[in-house]
This record gives structure tokens, C-alpha cells and sequence, in this order.
């Protein structure tokens, strides 16, 4: 089949781009191995959104949800670079309402949907893509051809973006070497490259307890130490509707790495025992708490007399895995840097979340909060960051993105995902509106890219300039 863009991914980024393209008339392939859109803000039930630029697409799915303009207006910067109460508001977008809108908007517009599908292979010349084949994960006998003019890898893992027919390329994973983006965080140089490569960032997994678990129904992020399962906690919230609360594994000991490069399968099972074993610990523990006249870490006596009740996120929340190799690297030097909306650069997202690891390898923990707190602040991520070295038709726009192990800790969260995968799908429109047949996303005039007629992303950095920014560095 030929279609004028293919997006394979549909997540947070992936849904983004198919907005940017649904109204334009052109024919879209969205590729999603899970059965739901979304990805990790459904899939894997990330309801998060921590502050960053709101997308139009987005400003109208949070109204649609029922968040108030106050609130989507102080979700667009982190707390500590934002005026006296103009800033710092997370976002909690219900996974099963978020779903149900893609679903539905997806359905209205001319975007061919195909859930549970994975990459497959693609068919390469001259620099382009030509086609990708896709197979049904159900039956894995269905394998469909799809043609495009352009691609958009909101994959997560870049599969289309780092593939070359025979093997992965051009792509880096785990902590950089000393001196590649020369990033003064960085003290490995000692450190041998295979266990470089594994220092990835680890999964999270949600499921859910029920409210007769917990005392009152009212506890706010309860935090249990996970000393005999994992040196990290988690964290007890209460995130529906229904009554159901939902706990986030943070702690697993799976690593980022044998997620990426062995089973997504076998990861899975072992969270879900890990989850089973967190609970026992936390029943016994709470249970000696009791006997020793000790606080009780805000859960009652009753707490966890029975496991979980079995209903889990259908994947792992996985912060980090691949990263294109891509016309611009960000690096730790472009987070310190503040956008001005008197010198955009090529830049089409804005971030302000800190530096966030989960494994610090050789990184250590003074080091970053120092630089979070003296350096960091609102930056951008441009568009090169997006364009593979090796493809002139390709975009990628998911975490796979151009970044260093350092900035991607800090520019991957929904927002700077959804940044991400507006600019991507309003690039390959600007595209299919202005080049012939050179099918050259590289050719994109950023300054239209970034006016209202396509991101709108100049007019935003100039409103949270005027209205929200505080700080002068």
C-alpha cells in the first residue's frame, strides 16, 4: 500500500505527528505494536505529565479531559524557573480517557490504524526509505508492505532509524564515552565500552491494589524503602476514578539493557514477580512495624493481606533505550543554555525537567543536583536532533532521538515527547506542502516551522517569556 507518511510508533510522540497530519488530506499509516494508542502514557500507564510547551493538539485533548486553562497554563514550566505561581504543575492525564480520545480522533481523520503490528524490515536506496514491512504480533503471519514518501520513527527504540537491512548502526546506548559530546558530567574514561553500553536507564512497572488495602483511602505518595528488593522506593497514589490505586515499581532490578537487547517478555515476568515479592515484603514488614510499636509507613494494619490484585500495565514504562546518531547531538552543554525568543536557532521544543537518572553508572549523584541547581535551565531541543545521519526521508521522534545519555535524562518525558512528534509530523506537512519529489526533510525552513502556521512554537517560548519566565541567565 502507498501512503504519503508512515508513522511507526503510536505513542506519546507518534500520536503527536498524526495530529499534525490528519487535517491536511494526505494518507497516514500508524504502525502500533500494542492494541492501544498512546504508548507509555497509556500502554504503560505514565499519567504524568510533567510541565513543558503544550502543542495545540494537546491544549485541546487536556480541555477535552476536563483540566482547567489555570492549570494548563502552569504546566508549561518546572516550579524553580517560573514566576510565584505560575509554574511547576504536573499533569495527570487518566490512561483509559486518553486512549478513548486517540481512538476517536484517530477514527475521524484519514489515518489508517494498525494496532498490533511490529517493525519487521525496510527497503532502502539512494538515501530513502522506500518500505517498511510489518507483522501482526498476534498471528505472525500477516506481513503487510507499506509504502511512503516520508517516515516518522516514533518507535521508542528507533527500528526504523538505526536499521540498514543487515544489522543495527548508528545509534549509541548507555553512558557516552569520556570524550564524545565532551560532557564535564562525565568521569569514565576508564570504563570499558561493554559496560558502558549497559548503563541504561531502568523500567518501571505499574499495577494497581485496591482501596480496602489501604487505610482510609487517602494515602498520598507513601514511600516504603525497598532495602531487601532494591535499593530504590516506590511510591503508593491514588490514580482513578474507580477507586483503584496505583503503585509504580521504580525499583526493579531489571536493567534498561536487558530489556532493550534481550526479551521484552521475560522483563515483563520478572517485574510482575518482583511486584509480588515488594508486596510480601511490605505485608511483613508492616505487620513487624506493628508488633514493635513503630509508624507504619501510612498504611494500616490491615494492609496487604492478599497480593496485588493481578491487574498490571499491559508493558514496562522504559525511560531509555537506543539513541540515533543524528545530524545534532543534544548534550549537557545545550541544557544550560536558555532559549530566547529573540534567537530561536533551529530549535522546536522546550524543556525544563532536571537531569533524571535511575542508574548512574559512573555519574554521581552531587554532581548532577549540582549542575540541576547552578546550570540547568528552560532549553531547546532542535530540529537536527531529529534527522538520522544516514536517511534523507526520515525522522525520528520518540526517545531514539538525537541526544546524549546526559540530556536524554532530562529531555524524555510526555511533554518533550509530544514537542517532539508535533514538529516531526508538521516538518514532513511543511514537506508535502513545499518540495517536489526530493523528499528531503532536511530542506524544512525552520522559521516557517516554527510560526503558528505550523508548531506555533515561536509564539510560545515569547508567551512563557513575557508571562512565566523569571529567571535571567
Amino acid at each position: 500500500m502507498k501512503k504519503n507518511v508512515c508513522i511507526i510508533g503510536a505513542g506519546t510522540a507518534g500520536m503527536a505527528a498524526a495530529y499534525a497530519l490528519r487535517e491536511i488530506g494526505c494518507e497516514v499509516s500508524l504502525i502500533e505494536v500494542q492494541q492501544k494508542l498512546g504508548g507509555t502514557a497509556v500502554n504503560a500507564w505514565v499519567e504524568t505529565w510533567i510541565p513543558g510547551l503544550n502543542p495545540p493538539y494537546l491544549k485541546e485533548i487536556l480541555k477535552r479531559i476536563g483540566i482547567d486553562e489555570k492549570s494548563i497554563t502552569n504546566s508549561l514550566l518546572s516550579k524553580r524557573f517560573a514566576r510565584e505561581g505560575k509554574g511547576g504543575k504536573n499533569l495527570y492525564l487518566p490512561h483509559e480517557k486518553l486512549s478513548e480520545i486517540y481512538w476517536q480522533d484517530m477514527k475521524s481523520a484519514k489515518v489508517e490504524v494498525l494496532c498490533g503490528y511490529t517493525f519487521l524490515d525496510a527497503y532502502i536506496q539512494d538515501r530513502k526509505v522506500k518500505s517498511i514491512r510489518v507483522q501482526n504480533t498476534i498471528d505472525n503471519k500477516d506481513i503487510l508492505e507499506i509504502s511512503a514518501s516520508y517516515f516518522i520513527d516514533a518507535s521508542g527504540d528507533g527500528v526504523l532509524a538505526t536499521y540498514d537491512g543487515i544489522l543495527n548502526k548508528d545509534y549509541y546506548q548507555g553512558e557516552d564515552p569520556y570524550n564524545r559530546f565532551g560532557e564535564d558530567l562525565l568521569s569514565n574514561a576508564d570504563l570499558p565500552n561493554e559496560v558502558l553500553i549497559k548503563q541504561l536507564n531502568e523500567p518501571s512497572l505499574f499495577f494497581q491494589v485496591t482501596e480496602s488495602d489501604v487505610e482510609n483511602g487517602n494515602i498520598d505518595s507513601t514511600v516504603l524503602p525497598l532495602n531487601r528488593i532494591s535499593p530504590n522506593t516506590a511510591f503508593l497514589y491514588n490514580g482513578y476514578d474507580n477507586g483503584n490505586w496505583v503503585n509504580p515499581m521504580t525499583g526493579l532490578n531489571i536493567s534498561g539493557w536487558a530489556v532493550l537487547n534481550l526479551s521484552r517478555e521475560c522483563a515483563y515476568k520478572m517485574a510482575v514477580e518482583q511486584i509480588n515479592n515488594y508486596w510480601e515484603f511490605i505485608r511483613r514488614e508492616v505487620a513487624r512495624r506493628k508488633r514493635d510499636g513503630k509508624p507504619l509507613y501510612g498504611y494500616s494494619d490491615k494492609v496487604l493481606i492478599q497480593r496485588p490484585n493481578g491487574v498490571y500495565a499491559p508493558m514496562l514504562g522504559i525511560r531509555e533505550s537506543r539513541r540515533t546518531v543524528c545530524d545534532y547531538m543534544l548534550r549537557q552543554q545545550d541544557l544550560a543554555k536558555l532559549i530566547r525568543s529573540s534567537d530561536l536557532g533551529r530549535n522546536i521544543a522546550c524543556g525544563s525537567h532536571e537531569i533524571d537518572f535511575h542508574v548512574y553508572g559512573s555519574l554521581t549523584f552531587d554532581k548532577v543536583n549540582a549542575f540541576n541547581e547552578e546550570k540547568l535551565c528552560p532549553s531547546g531541543i532542535p530540529y537536527d536532533c531529529l534527522i538520522p545521519v544516514r536517511f534523507d526521508n526520515v525522522l525520528v521522534a520518540c526517545r531514539a532521538y538525537g541526544a546524549s545519555h546526559i540530556a536524554l535524562a532530562a529531555r524524555r518525558v510526555n511533554k518533550d515527547m509530544a514537542q517532539l512528534g508535533w514538529a516531526a509530523g508538521n516538518a514532513v506537512k511543511w514537506c508535502l506542502r513545499n518540495l517536489s519529489d526530493t523528499q528531503d526533510v532536511r530542506k524544512v525552513n525552520i522559521i516557517d516551522l516554527q510560526s503558528d502556521r505550523y508548531t506555533g512554537f515561536a509564539s510560545d517560548i515569547k508567551y512563557i517569556e513575557r508571562e512565566i519566565l523569571q529567571i535571567n541567565k
